[in-house]
């Protein structure tokens, strides 16, 4: 049965490689018959199959995924993308060394895409990093990856305050600073989970913290839910820019 699924994911028909997909998830070798798929074909459904490996466990898919995080050619960025946060969502803490790497690729959609997994998964080893991919956002207007990619690095950033005594008045500045170049989404989220970051708000050496645990929730929903289920209508796959 296998065999037949991995033949079926080969078909030059869309329509049954998105049903042996969906299939693949809740087969018992279903990691192993991914991973192949996903590091050997360069169709249109390799992104899909790259996030599907986010929702299943084993070492086939995690190799497979720290290979294709450096994937190259066209449409290379949709699948080194869905790869950080398919790590991220499957090794939690252990893909903070992949998802910090990823922080220096040349393509910002990449990055932005490794501050997400870190946001809602990472440990406090990238704080740094962040830091500095957020004082690049904060130079230009917010665009959309269905959060801000601002809130999603100050999301990380919040997390992990407590590791080093500088690092909550730094950020309380440097947000401050480009307050006027938050959009309304952004001032709704600090109202709610950060009202102490407002520049009217005290000094901030007096800044309370937010709540760690609400902040990661926010930044894992909806992109950490489990995206098997059955298939989709198909649609094309962007390719890089």
């Amino acid at each position: 049965m296998a065999d037949d699924l991995a033949a079926r994911l080969r078909s030059d028909q869309w329509q049954e490689v998105d049903a042996a997909l969906a299939e693949a998830v809740e087969n018992p070798t279903g990691d192993l018959i991914l991973a192949d798929f996903a590091v050997t074909t360069n169709g249109l459904e390799r992104a899909r199959a790259v996030a599907l490996l986010g929702d299943l466990s084993g070492t086939d898919g995690a190799t497979a995924l720290r290979r294709l995080v450096h994937a190259v050619g066209p449409g290379s960025r949709d699948v080194r993308c869905a790869s950080l946060l398919a790590l991220a969502k499957r090794c939690g803490e252990e893909a903070s060394a992949d998802l910090t790497e990823a922080l220096s690729d040349r393509d910002g959609t990449v990055k932005d895409y490794a501050v997400i997994g870190l946001a809602g998964a990472g440990d406090g080893r990238a704080w740094d990093l962040v830091f500095g991919r957020l004082k690049v956002l904060l130079r230009r207007p917010s665009r959309v990856l269905g959060k801000s990619e601002t809130l999603m690095a100050v999301c990380y950033l919040v997390q992990h305050l407590n590791d080093d005594a500088d690092r909550l008045p730094m950020l309380v500045e440097t947000l401050r600073k480009k307050w006027d170049r938050m959009n309304e989404e952004e001032i709704a989220w600090f109202a709610e989970f950060w009202p102490d970051a407002f520049p009217d708000r005290p000094l901030s050496v007096g800044v309370s913290t937010p709540d760690r645990a609400m902040v990661r929730q926010w930044a894992r929903d909806p992109l950490f839910q489990r995206v098997s289920g059955p298939p989709h209508e198909h649609q094309s796959s962007a390719t890089d820019e």
